[in-house]
């Protein structure tokens, strides 16, 4: 037994205290993972789930896939082991951090420890180790944690409420997480389908109509340099062009919404740098970047961005054209004018970005319209990512209150 308390926020229903316990104390079994090997065919696709660590994401504890599994034979010759219904799966080796509630018999690799016969409510206890955890990492500032021992996972305390408590609590939370599931589940069909919808339109399978019905002239195939101009404006910040941030996931954005990486402070003489000046509807990629999808359009302001990414300007709907430059065929299509001895610092220069060819209507009318149907996609599919933003702040708020 140890030291008592009592969260911050709670059922109205509970008042007794929480309890201190030892994690040790709390699992009946404690059962490390192990790989049998890839190359041994009568190994795998059996009945047996075998969950990897890349098979957990971080802050998913109760939805996730599990592409592989094991036969009995596997099992029985390697280090892997059986471990029963509603354990907890920890990753302790690689990815620390991450952890699953597995509600059917399962076999993990050696980067798991799973906590078996659990003496406490199993969701309950999974969301409080999480909390737990993440406190751990916090308090180390982001610095890298290779592993967990066995040791230290059984040492770590969580406060224990009584047991009807612990149920309610794991039943809320799992509830929650169901919720941002499905909303998530949601998005991803919904980008699915814009996807499938953008290849259908770019090779005009699907065509629109004018108004009055009639059909549009055909489709033109151009090259890049006749309809897209470089913009080559060097300057330094100003008030009405402060400096912004491009990135591969969110496009042009303010530097302090970047989600990672927020260096721009640390940039020397900011006052006196000469930047690369981006207005409204620029296309902008990063020609170290671009095979990785580091194209788009500037939806955001007139600003400044580093001088390392190409910008372009359009007589053409930019809308519309930023369609044409982020599929995935024309960026598979610009991979031949990589220039560079190693894969991974290979670019594209402005010059053979230019010579690429792209088929476009000829009507500015249907690259209008294209454009605005597909934009009313990307903003249904905004919202819902808002909306499951949302959904995990407060999932964090609560798990920062209703654990001590």
């Amino acid at each position: 037994m140890g030291d008592k308390s009592i969260p911050k926020l709670r059922f109205p229903e509970f008042t007794d205290e929480w309890e201190q316990r030892k994690l040790g104390e709390i699992a009946g079994n404690v059962i490390g993972g192990g790989t049998p090997k890839t190359s041994v065919a009568e190994y795998w696709d059996g009945s047996i789930p075998w969950i990897q660590s890349s098979n957990v994401q971080e802050n998913e504890m109760f939805e996730f896939e599990i592409p592989k599994s094991i036969t009995q034979i596997g099992l029985d010759k390697s280090a892997a082991k059986l471990i029963p219904k509603n354990s907890i799966a920890v990753v302790t080796h690689v990815g620390v951090g991450k952890l699953v509630f597995v509600p059917f018999s399962y076999a993990t690799s050696q980067d798991f420890t799973s906590l078996a016969e659990l003496k406490t409510d199993a969701k309950f206890t999974c969301y409080s180790l999480y909390q737990r955890i993440q406190n751990d990492l916090h308090i180390v500032q982001g610095s890298a944690i290779k592993g967990i021992t066995k040791e230290d996972l059984l040492t770590k305390e969580i406060m224990v409420p009584e047991i009807e408590e612990q149920k309610k609590i794991g039943k809320y939370f799992s509830t929650l997480d169901h919720l941002i599931t499905l909303h998530q589940r949601k998005c991803y069909c919904l980008k699915k389908l814009r996807d499938g919808i953008i290849q259908k339109i770019l090779s005009r399978e699907l065509r629109f109509k004018r108004a009055d019905g009639r059909e549009f002239e055909n489709w033109v195939t151009k090259e890049l340099w006749e309809i897209l101009t470089e913009r080559k404006v060097s300057q330094t910040i100003t008030e009405d062009a402060p400096l912004l941030s491009f990135t591969i996931e969110q496009g042009v954005i303010k530097p302090q919404d970047k989600k990672t990486n927020k260096r721009d402070f640390l940039i020397k003489d900011k006052e006196t740098k000469k930047f690369a000046l981006t207005e409204v509807d620029d296309i902008i990629y990063n020609p170290a970047n671009l095979k990785y999808g580091a194209i788009h359009r500037n939806k955001l302001m007139r600003g400044v961005v580093s001088p390392i990414y190409a910008i372009f300007y359009t007589e053409q709907n930019p809308a519309f054209m930023e369609y044409v430059v982020k599929n995935p065929i024309f960026i598979k299509n610009s991979m031949k004018y990589l220039e560079g001895t190693v894969i991974k610092l290979m670019t594209l220069k402005p010059r053979d970005f230019l010579k690429l060819k792209v088929e476009i209507p000829a009507s500015l009318e249907e690259q209008k319209i294209i454009a605005d149907f597909l934009m009313k996609f990307d903003e249904t599919i905004d919202a819902e990512q808002k909306r499951i933003e949302t959904w995990k702040e407060l999932k964090k708020g609560l798990l920062q209150q209703m654990f001590v």
